[in-house]
Parts: C-alpha cells; sequence; structure tokens
C-alpha cells in the first residue's frame, strides 16, 4: 500500500504521535449537509480507520452549491448513498459507513415541529431580513 502520510512524517511540525492514533479511530457523523459533507471528506482524507455517516435527506438541487459531495446527477438519491459514493472516490485508507436513516425517529424522540431535541427550548424565528438598528448603520471605509 502506498504511503499517502509520508509527507505529514517528514514535516519537522508535525507531532508524529498524532496520524497513528487516527488510524486506529473511528468518526460518526450525523448529518451530511454543508458542514457534514466536510467534515466527512476531512476524515476520510487524514485516515481514520472508519469514518460512519448518517443522513435523512436527499440531494437537492439546492445543496449543489454548498455541500462537496454531490453533483447534478446526485439530485434525488439519499444523501448517506451519495455521499457514501463521493468518499469512496476520496478514500484513502478508512472504512466507509453511510446509513440513509433519522435519527431522531430511531431514538424514538418526537418528530412533530421543529427538528429540535426535547431538552431544547424552542427560539421564536428572527425577522429576514434583520432589522437594522443603529448600531449597524455605521460607515464604511472609516
Amino acid at each position: 500500500m502506498p504511503d499517502y502520510f509520508l509527507t505529514q512524517e517528514l514535516i519537522a511540525e508535525h507531532t508524529s504521535a498524532f496520524t497513528p492514533r487516527l488510524f486506529d479511530r473511528a468518526v460518526l457523523v450525523v448529518g451530511l449537509g454543508g458542514n457534514g459533507c466536510h467534515v466527512a471528506l476531512a476524515a476520510v482524507r487524514m485516515g481514520f480507520a472508519r469514518v460512519v455517516s448518517i443522513d435523512r435527506d436527499v440531494v437537492a438541487e439546492s445543496n449543489l452549491s454548498r455541500q462537496v459531495l454531490y453533483t447534478r446527477e446526485d439530485v434525488g438519491r439519499p444523501k448517506a448513498e451519495a455521499a457514501a459514493a463521493a468518499l469512496a472516490r476520496h478514500n484513502l485508507r478508512s472504512v466507509v459507513e453511510a446509513h440513509h436513516l433519522d435519527v431522531l425517529a430511531e431514538a424514538g424522540l418526537p418528530l412533530a415541529g421543529p427538528r429540535t431535541l426535547p431538552h431544547v427550548a424552542a427560539r421564536p424565528a428572527l425577522p429576514f431580513p434583520p432589522k437594522r438598528t443603529a448600531a449597524s448603520k455605521l460607515p464604511v471605509g472609516r
């Protein structure tokens, strides 16, 4: 197997204890949206032993501008399925698992209303666009 991580070992500032620990670790990514795509991609590129991802959604056209694992051909596919295929193309050594499921439903949490955990207080919606205050009207370029 090629040593994809040789450069890391050659960098003088690199802490050699960092990489070997990753090779024995697993990471769970819950949600393969804007942040989850980047986390999952970084995890397989860094060489985690196992990368497990979970998402209940399907790829939409509006996802394509910010979710790096998906292309136009993925629109309508479950994100877990499309992400698994993309991660396989970037994978250097990880075992990749992707699951299309709703974590909240699997945990038996209520699904009605806002998608928040029971102990998180619901927050009122903020107006959009936000109202400008005197402090937000500062002169530009001074």
